[in-house]
């Protein structure tokens, strides 16, 4: 199962249009969650261990990688819906370039160990909701079939 941002047949004008929207969508809301995951400080016992790492990426990493694998899972594809969803809004919701730079800035601050715990975090956290996202919107397909 792949993104494919190819569109249907004959309807490239209105695959367009629906990654374009997607995108914005994507993006704002990003904003949006960056900005109050900056505002907020973790609580409980990993607030202490999560302090002071950028939480707005980790959090919109994590829930976009279990939202694509259950709208790749649900959504037909190459429709406009699954395009707009899934290449245009998980897209720009979603931050690898972000990311990357947040783990070169926190190793350059000589905390190469935060470094390597946030690159972990992503990276483990995104597999592990990929994959449950994935497997939700199977049993979500299935059932209403």
């Amino acid at each position: 199962m792949t993104v494919s941002a190819a569109p249907a047949e004959g309807a490239p004008a209105l695959h367009a249009a629906a990654v374009a929207a997607g995108g914005a969508a994507g993006a704002l809301c990003r904003a949006w969650v960056s900005a109050r995951a900056g505002a907020t400080s973790p609580h409980g016992p990993l607030g202490a261990a999560l302090a002071g790492l950028p939480l707005g990426a980790l959090w919109v990493n994590w829930a976009g990688s279990f939202a694509l694998g259950a709208l790749l899972a649900l959504l037909p594809a190459h429709t406009p819906l699954r395009a707009a969803l899934t290449t245009g809004f998980m897209g720009a919701l979603t931050t690898f370039s972000t990311l990357s730079v947040e783990v070169v800035s926190l190793a350059r601050d000589g905390r190469p160990l935060a470094a390597a715990a946030h690159l972990a975090l992503h990276g483990a956290g995104g597999l592990i909701f990929a994959l449950l996202g994935l497997s939700l919107g199977a049993l979500f397909a299935r059932q209403g079939r």
